[in-house]
């Protein structure tokens, strides 16, 4: 029997440890947030239908990310997430009211708690059992390698006691998603790149870090927990518009621009200075904002939680928001990371989305390389019994003393990324970034801890911190590399995209980020 080690909850996670359960492994899953609940009110059916539109879709998932997707990769995903489509079908029962939301940022968030809960659910016997132990409120901190190279286990640390701990393994999947924290606004700020940093840590190889998926209509508002929420949606309507401070039009809705044109326009506007005093430009929803509960339910629910009045406010202010990192952790169809015992799945990993993300396709192609990376890590063979753990290994050691704080570079940072490597780039704000983050960096080594009850999310800010900035270094040097404009990485002065698409890599190597060629294919006629 082998053990694996699983870090991450989410729908990969959840998957990974699942599939690698049934393939005979002693699974562990390590996770900062608490597992969700298991629910058996969720419609396998449902899912069933959406995850087997996704796994028939190999083709346009590649044109959608621009031919920057490894082709491999993405038909092995697509054949992962038929099988699961069928686990799921087998399982229906009568399907129940409500389908599925056809908005793809609605139908995104459904898919990702819908697949949540329902692998949660499978958990419940697996787990009761004791092939599956659950460890929620820790976080991981390194991968464990032999003298070899080899993976033999992971480290935590207790994000309340901050005590650190280490499991013996003889396979680790990497799963805790990737995220554009580094980015405000972001969709996720809890997303900050654990896994990435850790693979590249161990010698693992990362790519696509230049693609940056921006949603262009973000709520600006005083509610924090909303600022962001994406609207874009209301731009199919008929009669939307985009204005900027003169009342000039940015862009008309209904005309079937991508996220990366209208996030384009809308930040150049922002940037031109025409925008409003809040950093937006305003959306207007036309002729249906009267029946927005009834053609746009999600969003018009986002709205009134971020405190807008639907009916009234017609006028909303908006802005580009990140909303993923589709770059990762280079992985083969097994995915493996070329590291030995070491696998990565989700976000955490690259090469499926390539250039550019549509709707749904996160969470589907989470479950399914999930499914793969488990499965797989699963085979990895024990040649000794090992002895599992946790095994307590002290307190957290924190070298700094200095006066900085996380927080504060953090604030920099997700400013200085969002302006300079943002929804559209060059290379002279590329370049200013780059020196930014040496600064930063440096700032990080003199970031102190003040003991006492506030130490624990102080330490959280500093990791959240060391591995942001390692990410954000990644993505700017990939985007001076890209030296054209390619799905959600578009540069002003290179607007054009070539015919060959050049894949680039990146390993860490003595601290420093080494790249090379790792792709080229040719892009066909007629597309992009």
């Amino acid at each position: 029997m082998s053990t694996v080690v699983v870090v991450g909850a989410g729908v990969a996670g959840l998957a990974a440890a699942l599939s690698a359960a049934a393939a005979g492994a002693d699974v562990t899953v390590v996770a900062k947030e608490p597992l969700p609940a298991g629910s058996d009110s969720v419609d396998a059916a449902q899912l069933a239908e959406v995850l087997d539109e996704f796994a028939g879709r190999g083709e346009e998932i590649l044109a959608a990310g621009e031919h920057a997707g490894d082709p491999a990769l993405v038909k092995r995903v697509c054949r992962s997430a038929g099988r699961l489509a069928a686990q799921f079908g087998s399982a229906a029962r009568t399907p129940r009211a409500g389908a599925a939301p056809r908005d793809p940022d609605a139908l995104e968030e459904w898919l990702s708690g819908r697949l949540r809960a329902a692998l949660a659910d499978r958990l419940t016997m697996p787990t009761a059992s004791g092939a599956v132990r659950t460890l929620p409120g820790l976080r991981a901190t390194e991968v464990l390698l032999d003298a070899e190279g080899r993976v033999r286990g992971l480290a935590a640390l207790n994000t309340r006691t901050l005590e650190t701990v280490e499991f013996d393994a003889d396979a680790v999947v990497l799963a805790d998603g990737g995220g554009a924290a580094m980015y405000a606004p972001s969709a996720s700020a809890e997303a900050v790149c654990d896994g990435l940093a850790l693979g590249l840590s161990a010698g693992a190889e990362a790519i696509g870090m230049e693609f940056v998926d921006f949603d262009p209509a973000g709520l600006v508002t005083d509610v924090i927990a909303r600022d962001g929420s994406p609207v874009t949606e209301l731009l199919t309507l008929p009669g939307s518009r985009l204005v900027d401070v003169l009342g000039e039009c940015v862009a008309e809705g209904g005309r079937g621009a991508s996220r990366a044109e209208l996030a384009r326009a809308v930040h150049a506007r922002i940037l031109a200075g025409r925008g409003f005093d809040d950093g937006s430009v305003r959306l207007e929803p036309g002729g249906a904002a009267r029946d927005l509960a009834e053609l746009r339910p999600a969003a018009c629910a986002r709205l009134v939680q971020a405190g807008f009045d639907p009916a009234r406010d017609t006028a909303l202010p908006v802005r580009p928001r990140a909303r993923a990192l589709l770059g990762g952790l280079r992985t083969d169809a097994r995915g493996a990371t070329g590291v030995p015992g070491l696998y990565a799945a989700g976000d955490s990993a690259g090469g499926i989305h390539g250039a550019a993300r549509e709707g749904a396709d996160g969470p589907a192609a989470a479950a399914a390389s999930g499914r793969i990376a488990g499965r797989h890590a699963a085979a990895e063979h024990a040649t000794a019994p090992t002895v599992g753990g946790p095994r307590p290994t002290g307190g957290f050691r924190f070298a700094g003393r200095g006066p900085d704080s996380a927080e504060a570079i953090l604030r920099e940072l997700r400013t200085g990324m969002y302006l300079k490597a943002g929804p559209v780039r060059d290379a002279e704000g590329l370049t200013q970034m780059l020196g930014h983050l040496g600064v930063l960096e440096q700032r990080l080594r003199h970031v102190g801890v003040t003991p006492g009850p506030g130490a624990a999310a102080q330490i959280a800010a500093y990791l959240d911190v060391r591995h942001l900035l390692l990410a954000s270094r990644a993505i700017v040097e990939a985007a001076l590399r890209r030296e054209e404009s390619r799905g959600a990485h578009v540069r002003s002065d290179f607007p054009e995209a070539r015919r060959e698409f050049v894949g680039y890599g990146v390993r860490l190597e003595q601290g420093v980020l080494a790249w090379r060629v790792c792709a080229r294919r040719a892009v066909p006629v007629g597309a992009g």
